[in-house]
């Protein structure tokens, strides 16, 4: 059958048929007879069928594919369009789209080509089929590039493209949040290259031929698994921006150093180096104390380079920036006006209340005695991190319960402390000093590690809530409280997570020393 449009109306039709505007799809539908259409037609009314927001133009798409039965009726087809339409535009499951593509390809001679490029265009879809997962050395990549800049990122890639090495003077290359596991040495070609892009990855090694390129001012490299510190990279001659944050699983415990040869770059201005972004998030594969501070991303002016030489100096940009490297300025630094600049950002005058929850400080520093603190949170701090898992050749002699104990002293010293919570910071013991704080009426010791419960309750006579939620290491089942602890005459609210068989017990004595008035929940 000779086809009825020209190229030019042809054109024009797929424009309409594929607008966001309905009274642009209905008047494409409306120059369309009964009837057969040519295949690219056929095509579009099918993509407009899957994807148009509007029921009667879905309606009238049905309507006109009704005349090409292999296309209109395919239950196959209708069954993985909807697919598509429904779970993938949502989750990008490249590889399983191109599948899909073939098979309309195979199942309804729809031009799967065509349908990926509108996938594209309008979804930002389709890029694995259209390189056919990065094999496809001559692919045109017209659909993916803007001036200078190749964008493939989220494309499902599993291999780098061997189309994108044909553009020498490439100067932007984006692969970001693909699953590449390597780099072609070939990517020395690239030799115009200032920006690249690999973060959200699975490289777990890079090559060398990467110091080809002369012009590279920007590499992020965040979310990898690399298995060793990209150190080589610092002899890059124009590098200015390294991301590496969440990318090295180099010796997690205990931190990520950045390398002496690194500190030697002699550009750079910006650089992101922490192995988490959120790292309260994952207990035991991050710790802030090494001899470098972690940080989400640094940036100086053009023309400033950092102090990588200086980490206590990289720490205080990190706190001006960010807000991070608190805890390793306070363990390192010898100034304690500095320190007391920096807890005062923690610090509301008016209500004496200070909040240094998630800061995973390794210590509390003595400066905290000089403020006027009423109220003290200091959950997830991971105060004991250090002396529970990751116990330091120096502390190993202590024992983390004499870790532990050292860390909190200072608590002693806050006797206008009326709340204190240290919840979720990994202890293992508590200082005999956080129960002698006359004025304390709220204590959440919930979600630690401790090992034993306190003995001495008499320094907190005012003590109104309580909460030893998870708390132990170790239930035992034959958990007494002890005398000091059926004293607290004030005590109101309770909580405990206990085994079946301490619980019996430790409820009979609830009942028998603090009454009905005393509201407990032991889990």
């Amino acid at each position: 059958m000779p086809n009825r449009f020209t190229a030019e109306e042809l054109e024009n039709l797929l424009l309409l048929l594929r607008s966001p505007e309905p009274q642009n799809v209905a008047l494409a539908f409306s120059l369309l007879a009964e009837g057969p259409q040519p295949i690219q037609l056929q095509a579009a009314i099918f993509y407009v069928y899957q994807f148009s927001a509007s029921a009667s133009i879905r309606e009238e798409a049905q309507r006109l594919l009704k005349a090409n039965p292999k296309v209109g009726k395919s239950a196959v087809m209708d069954f993985y369009w909807e697919q598509i339409s429904r779970s993938l535009l949502l989750s990008s499951q490249e590889k399983t789209l191109a599948q899909q593509l073939h098979l309309c390809e195979a199942e309804a001679g729809l031009p799967a080509q065509l349908l990926a490029e509108w996938l594209y265009e309008d979804y930002k879809l389709g890029a694995y089929y259209l390189l056919d997962g990065g094999r496809k050395a001559d692919a045109d990549l017209s659909f993916c590039t803007t001036g200078d800049l190749i964008d493939l990122s989220q494309a499902g890639l599993e291999e780098f493209p061997r189309a994108v090495l044909a553009h020498k003077g490439l100067r932007h290359l984006r692969l970001s949040d693909n699953f590449l596991r390597r780099l072609p040495i070939e990517i020395a070609e690239l030799e115009a290259l200032e920006v690249l892009e690999l973060s959200g990855n699975q490289l777990r090694k890079l090559p060398k031929a990467l110091l080809s390129l002369k012009k590279l001012k920007r590499i992020q490299l965040g979310r990898n698994n690399l298995k060793d510190f990209p150190s080589f990279l610092a002899q890059l001659p124009a590098l200015e921006a390294l991301e590496l944050t969440g990318s090295c699983q180099v010796n997690l415990q205990k931190g990520l150093a950045l390398p002496e040869e690194f500190c030697r770059a002699p550009k750079l201005r910006r650089l992101g180096l922490a192995n988490y972004k959120r790292p309260s998030q994952s207990l035991k594969a991050y710790t802030p104390f090494h001899n470098y501070p972690h940080f989400s991303e640094l940036s100086l002016p053009e023309g400033q380079r950092l102090p990588l030489e200086n980490p206590l100096a990289m720490a205080a940009l990190a706190f001006e920036q960010n807000k991070e490297g608190l805890a390793f300025l306070l363990r390192y630094s010898e100034d304690s006006e500095e320190k007391r600049r920096l807890l005062a950002h923690f610090y509301q005058e008016e209500a004496k209340t200070m909040d240094l929850s998630g800061q995973y400080l390794e210590h509390l520093p003595a400066e905290l005695a000089d403020f006027d603190i009423e109220i003290l949170d200091l959950s997830q701090c991971r105060i004991g991190l250090v002396g529970s898992y990751y116990k330091q050749t120096e502390e190993l002699s202590k024992g983390a319960q004499q870790v532990d104990q050292e860390r909190l002293t200072i608590l002693g010293q806050l006797k206008n402390m009326r709340a204190l919570s240290l919840k979720n910071c990994s202890l293992t013991a508590l200082p005999k000093a956080l129960f002698d704080l006359p004025h304390l009426e709220d204590l959440d010791l919930s979600y630690n590690l401790l090992e034993e419960f306190p003995q001495n309750w008499e320094g907190l006579p005012n003590l109104q809530r309580l909460s030893f939620y998870q708390s132990f290491s170790v239930y035992s089942p034959s958990l007494v409280l002890p005398p000091s602890f059926l004293q607290l005459e004030q005590l109101r609210e309770l909580r405990f997570y206990l085994h079946t068989a301490a619980k019996e017990g430790v409820k009979e004595q609830i009942k028998t020393h603090f009454g009905p008035e005393l509201q407990y929940l032991l889990d």
